[in-house]
């Protein structure tokens, strides 16, 4: 008879628990974007399922993955780990920065919101082109009549 799992690997609820923190950190961070999870995975340089079971805490990661889930959020490594074995949530680190106090998560989420209101304007002046470039058809069409 073999031996019991937790002998075999003593770290494995540990592992698991630091694995849903990290899944949990991920999808706090791409959620302050604003990202879908097909986003995250392009601009993350991963396999769009592998993201969410990333994000459920069901797979190990690489090193290499890390660095560039790092890198798509903007941040250096350190900073996407730090407080993971305290259980501490993304929004809870570092609430006042280090220099000049600038609270980073009201700026992500911010930057979030301002983006959003772009992308929205973007589509107003694209509707107003379309009505634009209507107008003089519509104009000729009227004169015509």
């Amino acid at each position: 008879m073999g031996k019991p799992q937790t002998e075999l690997d003593p770290y494995r609820d540990e592992l698991r628990g630091l694995r849903q923190a990290l899944g949990n950190r991920i999808r706090e961070l791409r959620k302050l974007k604003g990202w879908s999870q097909e986003v995250f995975a392009a601009k993350a340089h991963v396999h769009r399922t592998f993201a969410g079971s990333l994000e459920r805490g069901e797979k190990n990661i690489s090193f290499h993955a890390l660095v560039l889930i790092a890198r798509c959020f903007g941040m250096p490594l350190s900073e996407l780990l730090a407080g993971l074995e305290a259980g501490k949530p993304a929004m809870a680190r570092g609430k006042q920065g280090s220099k000049g106090g600038i609270n980073r998560d009201r700026l992500l989420s911010e930057v979030a919101a301002l983006e959003a209101n772009i992308r929205a304007l973007r589509e107003l002046a694209a509707e107003g082109d379309e009505r634009r470039r209507a107008a003089p058809k519509r104009k000729a069409r009227q004169r015509r009549s």
